[in-house]
């Protein structure tokens, strides 16, 4: 009977440790990249709130915010789009959205590959406050938009 019960309880504890991967970005289906109605910018919406406080709390530079969402062209051959060199251009965030535009414009039937290094953070203040826990995670979040 004991050992039944042992059995019983480490299988319930496997099936909880299972259940919850830590290295999944759960930000990925629930972010969304649009472009906007003048096809110059590139709207990023459904942005956790706590994100966006962080990332307005602090006057980032150009480099540190394409560090964070970089939009790159796609590659026709997927074994070279780590070649490609990220597109410069400006970060700003408007009402809850973050917007990107380019220094120079998008090309029309051109199709562009987005990577976000953000992670959704945990409800647990002591787990945010971390040094090993950040907003940004090299889980990257990867959606394509064409043009």
């Amino acid at each position: 009977m004991f050992y039944l019960k042992r059995c019983c309880f480490l299988f319930i504890v496997l099936a909880l440790f299972s259940c919850k991967n830590k290295s999944s970005n759960l930000l990925g289906d629930k972010i969304k990249v649009a472009i906007n109605l003048d096809s110059t910018a590139l709207v990023f919406s459904n942005i956790d709130e706590y994100i966006l406080k962080d990332l307005s709390a602090d006057s980032l530079a150009d480099s540190v915010w394409a560090q964070t969402i970089a939009v790159y062209p796609k590659a026709t051959n997927d074994d070279l789009q780590d070649l490609q060199k990220s597109i410069k251009g400006k970060y700003s965030i408007i009402d809850s959205n973050i917007v990107f535009t380019p220094d120079s414009s998008f090309k029309k039937g051109k199709t562009y590959l987005v990577e976000l290094y953000l992670q959704k953070p945990s409800g647990d203040i002591a787990e945010n406050i971390k040094s090993n826990s950040s907003l940004f995670n090299n889980n990257t979040i990867q959606k394509t938009i064409q043009f």
